[in-house]
């Protein structure tokens, strides 16, 4: 998926097209996904786990 490591915080976005501001202002996250260990559980638990197993 991702080849680094992103900042709490940062909404996770493809590369070549990045996210604009539709909503306003970035302030409101709920219209976005953005970094943080919840995100990062689910995916450790829904796709590393089931493939390991």
């Amino acid at each position: 998926m991702w080849g680094d490591y992103m900042e709490k915080g940062q909404i996770l976005e493809k590369a070549s097209l990045s996210s604009v501001d539709v909503h306003g202002s970035m302030e409101t996250f709920g219209f976005y996904v953005s970094a943080d260990i919840a995100t990062s559980f689910t995916l450790l638990v829904g796709i590393f786990f089931p493939s390991a197993t």
